[in-house]
C-alpha cells in the first residue's frame, strides 16, 4: 500500500478541517443548504434511539432541530489513500430546546 507523502496528507487535512467549518456555519445560517451533503445511504442515529436513513428524512430532522446549540471537541481525520479522499471524525457536545442535558455526538463525513 503506497504512503501519501506529508503535502497531501496536509492537503487533505485542510480540507476536513475547511469541510467541518463550513458544514456547521450553514448548521447555523440555513440547515436546508446541507440536503445535498447526504445520499439514500446516509444514516444518522439520534441520541441513540432514532435512527433516520436517506436523504430527505435526514434533512427533515436537522431542520425540525428548533433551538441547538452545539460545541465540537475534537476533529481528527484519516486519509483514504485509494482516493486520496479522508473520513473525518468530529465529535462534540450539543444541547436541544434550551434544555441543559447534554448529548455527546459523533459525526463521521467523507470527503
Amino acid at each position: 500500500m503506497a504512503m501519501l507523502d506529508r503535502e497531501t496528507l496536509d492537503r487533505i487535512r485542510a480540507e476536513a478541517k475547511g469541510f467541518v467549518e463550513n458544514y456547521y456555519r450553514t448548521f447555523d445560517a440555513n440547515r436546508s443548504d446541507l440536503v445535498n451533503l447526504y445520499r439514500e445511504e446516509s444514516v444518522l442515529n439520534f441520541e441513540g434511539r432514532e435512527k433516520i436513513k436517506g436523504k430527505e428524512a435526514i434533512f427533515a430532522k436537522l431542520t425540525s432541530l428548533q433551538q441547538c446549540q452545539y460545541q465540537i471537541s475534537k476533529i481528527d481525520c484519516a486519509p483514504h489513500i485509494p482516493t486520496r479522499g479522508a473520513l473525518v471524525l468530529v465529535n462534540g457536545f450539543m444541547w436541544l430546546d434550551g434544555k441543559q442535558d447534554v448529548l455527546i455526538f459523533s459525526q463521521i463525513p467523507s470527503l
